[in-house]
């Protein structure tokens, strides 16, 4: 697994947190 998909997976529930 690379870390830019751990991050892009992050973001991507963060933003769907957020929104």
């Amino acid at each position: 697994m690379s870390a830019i998909v751990l991050y892009v997976n992050l973001v991507s529930c963060k933003y769907h947190f957020a929104n």
